[in-house]
């Protein structure tokens, strides 16, 4: 509601729509000589070309004494065949209608001897007339023709078209176009429907009268004028009509207007304490066609109608400063609608307690204190009261302390004027706890599965998220799927709260290796060797050896440390499990030959020679001789085995050679 205040007031916005009527038009005339005066050459002809009873006075349908209007009967004799009468003084054979302004007027027979034969007058217009515009018709006429007998009649109407006729123009031949009938009308062959018509019963006798209407187009381009009756039948009294016009004017109508004034019929003592009657009053319409006093109304509080109130006055009781009161009124005439708006202003002795609108907030157990009467809307007044007591024991609230729910504003009353009360509405949500940040390892082969949750520290609120997701779709973290990383726990707050996020860093463990297994066969005069080159894959250095070895290291002497399986033990670190590989040792053996020997013998003793006890040294037996004996074994036999060199041979195991 919109204030001013004189001692002080209320001023209450009121709009309406209406619609107008006008006296008066705007737009250039569009009829040629209306007024009938200009006349043209045909007026003022020999009439001997058509014997005693000249037709020059007589409008057809290709001749006419009167600038721009025609008949619709093609000139000939003029007995039985109707046509209208053009009257002037000024032209042969034709007189001044009294009472009708100037010299020139039209006549037609509505119903010539009460049946349906008639006659009827057309032009063309100035200017097309356009669609959706309103044009204000207006002319003088009468129901009686002078020295015949007739009787009145409201038998008056137009016909604007826009059609081409057989002969390829906009103006009709009874004839050609009508089966040379004389009634237009609906059911007819040119069929026409006049868009204005004289009222019903609105009856036009000798006395002239100022006619009025009003057209608005439907269709664009309507040039042609068509004045006459298109009434089926007979005539309403049985006796011949006939209808004189004159000062026919047609011109676009002017924009429509009217004055309204909104009143209010008293002082409210004070505001919410009292009503006052509201008035609307229109005046002076203007523009259009016509004159009406066809108002509505429709009043509305805050934009929103009030039902049942369509009356020019509605009684009101301000309750607040913000009530806006309005009033639509709609004003209808022809084809014209407007909208206006007024305002209405109403005194009133006290601007009345105001504890303002209600209010809301939404708080974090952790938010500042803030003063609920910030919290008001509108304009309230200080110095009132909050119920329940806040713990400040002022207007502050500590969310930390005070209880959430509604907390009363109450301005206590004066005078006339009641108190006033609102509220606002205290919302207090617990700030979300995700924990402390946590980490740990994990070994990557490993088949156990981690509950993240249960690495936060502190005490995390369930139903938080994870992120990113883990492939059980919870808090469970499996090493065979879910990648190694930072995973963040997020628990989502509720506004004004924001949300609480930790974290828990996921490492991966190195996983032990011992390499893979190996095996080596010495000679036991074989240099020494490191068993950790021995071993396949890529085994971590650091490792243990399993029987410890003479050197103390990896290093085998053959000499000295025993032949068998040597463990190599790589030890387990956090998560992930130890390893172990192997290395057989085998050592073997150095052959040994002997010692090169000779001896003598005769080539014709018997007695044979053992060579191996020839040997000297300790050799190993089981060798071989070369040449071979012919006792296949060490003896040598002088009658058989020539003399020369025997060989000992003890073959070796490998890596030992022969000796």
């Amino acid at each position: 509601m919109f204030l001013k205040f004189i001692r002080p007031t209320i001023i209450l916005l009121l709009f309406f729509s209406a619609l107008s009527h006008a006296q008066t038009t705007c737009g250039d005339e569009i009829v040629l000589n209306g007024d009938f005066e200009t006349t043209t050459d045909v007026c003022v002809s020999d009439p001997g070309m058509y014997g005693a009873r000249d037709q020059i006075s007589l409008l057809w349908f290709g001749q006419t004494p009167v600038e721009g209007w025609f008949g619709a009967e093609i000139i000939r004799p003029r007995a039985n065949f109707p046509t209208p009468d053009y009257f002037n003084r000024s032209c042969t054979n034709s007189q001044r209608v009294d009472c009708l302004a100037g010299e020139g007027s039209l006549g037609y027979w509505a119903h010539l001897g009460g049946q349906q034969q008639g006659e009827h007058i057309q032009t063309e217009l100035l200017t097309p007339l356009a669609q959706g515009k309103e044009y204000c018709i207006s002319l003088s006429a009468r129901g009686t023709r002078s020295g015949i007998e007739t009787s009145p009649t409201d038998k008056l109407a137009f016909w604007f078209h826009n059609r081409r006729f057989s002969n390829g123009g906009g103006f009709f031949e009874y004839e050609a176009d009508n089966n040379g009938l004389h009634f237009i009308g609906p059911g007819s062959n040119i069929n026409a429907t006049p868009q204005v018509v004289n009222p019903r019963g609105n009856l036009l006798t000798e006395n002239c009268r100022d006619l009025t209407f009003t057209y608005c187009p439907e269709v664009d381009n309507e040039r042609f004028l068509i004045v006459g009756n298109f009434t089926p039948g007979p005539s309403d009294s049985g006796n011949r009509e006939y209808v004189t016009i004159d000062n026919l004017s047609i011109k676009e109508s002017c924009p429509i207007d009217f004055d309204l004034a909104v009143t209010a019929d008293g002082i409210l003592d004070c505001l919410g304490g009292g009503c006052v009657d509201l008035t609307a009053s229109t005046a002076n319409q203007m523009g259009g066609c016509e004159v009406t006093d066809d108002f509505t109304f429709q009043w509305l509080l805050n934009g929103i109608p009030i039902a049942g109130e369509t009356g020019n006055t509605i009684n009101v009781c301000p309750e607040s400063t913000t009530d806006v009161y309005s009033v639509e009124v709609g004003y209808s005439a022809g084809c014209q609608a407007i909208t206006k708006t007024e305002l209405a202003v109403i005194d009133i002795s006290d601007e009345g307690n105001d504890a303002g609108e209600d209010g809301a907030m939404a708080f974090c157990n952790t938010s500042e204190t803030i003063d609920l009467f910030t919290l008001l809307g509108g304009t309230p007044d200080a110095g009132g009261t909050w119920t329940p007591v806040l713990a400040s024991g002022t207007s502050i609230f500590d969310p930390t302390v005070d209880a959430p729910g509604v907390y009363t504003y109450t301005i206590a009353g004066t005078n006339t004027c009641p108190g006033d009360t609102s509220e606002v509405n205290v919302e207090v949500n617990a700030e979300p706890e995700a924990g402390e940040d946590g980490s740990t390892s994990f070994c990557p082969t490993s088949t156990d599965t981690i509950d993240l949750f249960t690495l936060l520290g502190g005490t995390p609120d369930q139903g938080g998220t994870w992120t990113p997701a883990l492939a059980s779709g919870t808090s469970i973290f499996d090493p065979t799927v879910d990648p190694a990383g930072t995973y963040t726990y997020t628990v989502t707050a509720v506004a004004p709260c924001i949300d609480d996020t930790a974290a828990v860093v996921l490492t991966p463990d190195a996983e032990a290796d011992a390499g893979e297994d190996g095996a080596m066969a010495f000679c036991n005069t074989s240099e020494t060797i490191d068993l950790f080159t021995l071993l396949g894959g890529t085994p971590d250095a650091g490792g243990t050896w399993t029987p410890a070895l003479a050197s103390g290291t990896s290093i085998f002497d053959p000499t000295v440390d025993a032949p068998g399986v040597y463990t190599y033990t790589i030890a387990g670190t956090n998560a992930c499990p130890g390893d172990t590989s192997e290395v057989n040792v085998e050592v073997n053996a150095e052959p040994e030959a002997g010692e090169d020997a000779s001896t003598s013998f005769c080539p014709t003793s018997s007695d044979t020679i053992d060579l191996f006890t020839l040997l000297g040294g300790t050799p190993d037996q089981g060798g071989t001789w070369t040449p071979a004996l012919a006792s296949g074994t060490s003896i040598f036999d002088p009658t058989v085995d020539p003399a020369g060199t025997y060989t000992y041979t003890v073959t070796a195991v490998a890596p030992c050679i022969d000796d």
